[in-house]
């Protein structure tokens, strides 16, 4: 079988500490505007379209730290969670994290064309923005759920 080159197992605590974290804010925030970080700060941007005026490129832009924060804490613990081995990483692990990505992509591709045949407006853009965290969770869920099912059938 080909090795797919993983991080080690040691990474996984702290993936889980960013992950968890930035998704309890992240849901915080969604629901009842938790932001405990009202900071406005100047960072770089390669592109940036403001509303009402023309489109700038390699910029420096006033943003909201909170979100970036948050959403950059969230990509790297999904990062580290997704390529992380197991303590012990065999085959069958192997076949259940292709599986997992797989459902994880299927399932993504299948909840944007429902969005995309039914859902329009603001609340199509905030489904788009929502939709970055959707394979990490998918994959996830779908990871550890056959992990437990596989060895919960070897006990």
């Amino acid at each position: 079988m080909i090795q797919v080159p993983l991080l080690s197992n040691a990474y996984k605590p702290f993936g889980w500490i960013l992950f968890a974290s930035s998704f309890i804010l992240a849901i915080g925030n969604l629901f009842g505007n938790i932001d405990f970080l009202d900071v406005e700060v100047k960072l770089p941007a390669l592109y940036y379209e403001p509303v009402l005026s023309a489109p700038r490129m390699f910029t420096w832009v006033n943003t909201e730290l909170f979100p970036t924060l948050v959403g950059s804490l969230f990509t790297i613990g999904s990062i580290i969670l997704i390529f992380s081995k197991e303590k012990e990483e065999d085959e069958m692990i192997g076949f259940i994290r292709l599986n997992a990505l797989l459902w994880a992509v299927g399932c993504n591709a299948i909840y944007l064309l429902f969005c995309f045949l039914f859902v329009f407006g603001v609340a199509f853009a905030n489904i788009l923005v929502y939709n970055i965290a959707t394979i990490p969770l998918i994959f996830l869920a779908r990871f550890y759920y056959q992990l437990y099912k596989a060895k919960k059938m070897n006990t």
